[in-house]
């Protein structure tokens, strides 16, 4: 029995830590993950505008409030926030700024969502906290720079991260299954997409054409395609090739929903491009890289410090960019179904080459 379990044990080990990311790949993501965070800074500020009596916490750490925090405590959040994202996009500090990060992002948005309305974006606010430790300090940081980083990836953290999104994925499955999104006598996208069209009037690119078809055949296959998609991620973390498959094919999701019912999922896109292969995109950077390295060393401490506090209020001092919130809306929705559709394609491609050797007659045989 002992025996038994020690080797499933044994199993369990290798199949968690078991995985192809790179220091290199997680580097370039917490560039991108901190530059995107930092053109997108959330406003909770005006939430300390409402009084106590509207205040209705979700289940959680904000029961532990009696309502809203002065304008005051909810603006320092703010700044916090640009300081420690400033850190992580520098690399400076990088695992203790970005469990800051996440901090800031659950209470500060736990706030504002204790009037009501809650955007279902708990993997964006995550992502940090799991990534310090997965590695993503090891390249393309200061940290680096002064060799006080992480030398290998913890392949277990992105394999809990993973398991994190599939399960959150799939209590938005759980409930279409069970409110008969499945059912051969209801058309659950099609009803909403009427809803949206006659009653809300949302202008969408796709919405209005879309409604148009009365395919019963057609929506029933959509119905049952968002409840797979969504239920089959938890299942797909066993292994790798499969779960980043299904995230491709959730990217394409998200645009299409995007531009039918006009509900973006930037947050969970980019949780998914914390599994992406972003070591293997060229960059022309090797030599810049090579000159910075040997300064950064030389930068004191209370310098770096310094700098990473002044740019990070400095950028929140900034006046907001006009239209960035919907050219990064349309931006990393299109994106990340670009990159969903061109690893699709090229695992398409892959498995046409394998059969076609597969089935190629051996030079014996002719």
């Amino acid at each position: 029995m002992t025996g038994g379990l020690g080797t499933a044990l044994e199993t369990f080990d290798r199949w968690v830590a078991r995985g192809d990311f790179t220091l290199e790949g997680l580097g370039r993501f917490r560039v991108l993950f901190a530059t995107y965070a930092l053109l997108r800074l959330p406003n909770f500020a005006w939430a300390s505008s409402f009084p106590d009596a509207l205040y209705a916490p979700p289940p959680g750490l904000m029961t532990l409030f009696d309502g809203f925090p002065p304008s005051a405590v909810l603006t320092g959040l703010e700044l916090l926030l640009a300081v420690a994202l400033m850190a992580v996009l520098v690399g400076w500090r990088t695992r203790p700024a970005s469990l800051v990060v996440t901090a800031v992002l659950v209470l500060g948005h736990g706030f504002t969502y204790s009037l009501g309305k809650i955007d279902h974006a708990i993997l964006f606010f995550l992502l940090p906290a799991f990534l310090a430790f997965a590695g993503w300090d090891g390249a393309w940081s200061v940290d680096a720079a002064r060799e006080r980083a992480s030398r290998t990836v913890r392949h277990w953290v992105l394999r809990a991260y993973a398991l994190t999104v599939g399960i959150a994925m799939a209590t938005a499955a759980l409930p279409k299954a069970r409110g008969g999104w499945l059912s051969p006598d209801s058309h659950a996208v099609w009803s909403q997409l009427l809803i949206d069209q006659q009653v809300r009037q949302v202008d969408t690119v796709l919405g209005a054409r879309l409604v148009q078809l009365d395919v019963p055949v057609l929506w029933e296959v959509v119905d049952w395609l968002t409840v797979g998609l969504e239920g089959v991620l938890i299942v797909s973390v066993l292994w790798w090739p499969l779960f980043r498959l299904v995230l491709a094919g959730l990217a394409l999701f998200h645009l299409g929903v995007l531009l039918t019912l006009d509900i973006a999922f930037v947050g969970n896109l980019l949780a998914y491009g914390a599994f992406v292969r972003w070591d293997r995109v060229s960059l022309p950077a090797a030599g810049v890289r090579a000159r910075v390295r040997p300064r950064l060393r030389r930068v004191p401490e209370v310098a770096m410090a310094l700098a990473v506090t002044v740019s990070g209020i400095g950028w929140y001092l900034l006046p907001d960019v006009p239209h960035v919130g919907g050219v990064l809306r349309y931006g990393v929705t299109w994106t990340g179904a670009g990159v969903g559709a061109w690893y699709l394609a090229r695992q398409a491609h892959r498995a046409v080459r394998a059969v076609g050797r597969s089935t190629r007659p051996a030079a014996s045989d002719a």
